[in-house]
């Protein structure tokens, strides 16, 4: 793979977010990010323009039941009683 990234813009992203990295974890990097890069590259040369835009990877809809209110309403007062646990 090339690398598409410099050194100086691996240092520039890490600076970005914030990262300490040693002179081997920005080679890593550089090489992983440029492998992505080369992959979104590859993908940018495909011809898409008969394929709809996808909202959903899968066909799976919603099979909930609909909710239905079955308890009757009961007057409650606006504070709660508890037994006293310690006292002073």
């Amino acid at each position: 793979m090339s690398e598409i990234l410099s050194r100086s813009q691996v240092k520039h992203l890490a600076k970005l977010a914030n990262l300490k990295l040693t002179l081997e974890e920005e080679e890593a990097l550089g090489i992983d990010i440029s492998e992505i890069l080369n992959y979104f590259s590859q993908i940018s040369r495909l011809n898409l323009k008969k394929t709809e835009p996808l909202t959903q990877a899968t066909e799976i809809k919603n099979i909930m039941r609909q909710d239905k209110i079955r308890n009757k309403a009961i007057p409650t007062p606006k504070y709660f009683k508890a037994k006293i646990l310690w006292t002073n």
